[in-house]
């Protein structure tokens, strides 16, 4: 289905099929390695005796915001700061009104 001699029609459906495999793998491995963080993150809380909701509050939260800061890094180092501030305030809100949002519609349905 993919060597040189297959369809071009082939080779985009494979290519597409391939793609779809891909991004969901990726969301399965990135859901279970955070999961398991999360849980050795709490198993080290109760071991060392702070409260989830203190570290709920600070190391999650931080580790939450490393894309961000990755991100934003790379796009004010390609020529464009005012995009990267703007992104600092925008994904963060953006993450506050929708989860927000979508927390009320399922708890109201």
């Amino acid at each position: 289905l993919t060597g040189p001699d297959a369809p071009a029609r082939a080779v985009k459906i494979m290519d597409t099929v391939l793609t779809a495999l891909a991004f969901v793998q990726s969301v399965t491995w990135m859901d279970a390695t955070a999961g398991e963080l999360v849980a050795l993150l709490a198993a080290v809380g109760k071991v060392s005796g702070v409260s989830e909701t203190l570290l709920g509050a600070t190391v999650l939260a931080w580790g939450n915001s490393v894309g961000d800061l990755v991100a934003n890094s790379t796009v004010a180092r390609e020529g464009r700061p005012a995009m990267a501030i703007a992104a600092c305030f925008a994904g963060p809100l953006f993450n506050l009104l929708m989860g927000l949002s979508m927390g009320l519609v399922a708890a109201t349905a």
